[in-house]
């Protein structure tokens, strides 16, 4: 298992599920993003619906990276022989 102990492992897939939970935290916050944006433009305020806008865009790309974690940790947990 390349040096690592069970414990180590343990903690790598501790890290990936918190990786996961992140993910689809920042998914649910940029669909409520997503909806106040349009409740805003509704309302005829465009100031505030651009700035839910803005704040779907940077959750959506916070979101794109955390994926990316997800995937390295996920290979990590598989090359130390753990299950994902």
């Amino acid at each position: 298992m390349s040096g690592f102990d069970d414990s180590q492992l343990d903690l790598v897939q501790a890290a990936l599920r918190a990786t996961i939970d992140l993910r689809e935290e920042l998914g649910r916050r940029g669909a409520e993003a997503t909806l106040c944006a349009a409740a805003a433009s509704s309302a005829g305020n465009p100031a505030l619906a651009a700035g839910y806008s803005a704040l779907t865009d940077a959750l959506s790309m916070a979101e794109r990276e955390v994926a990316a974690l997800v995937c390295e940790h996920t290979a990590t947990v598989q090359r130390l022989g753990g299950t994902t």
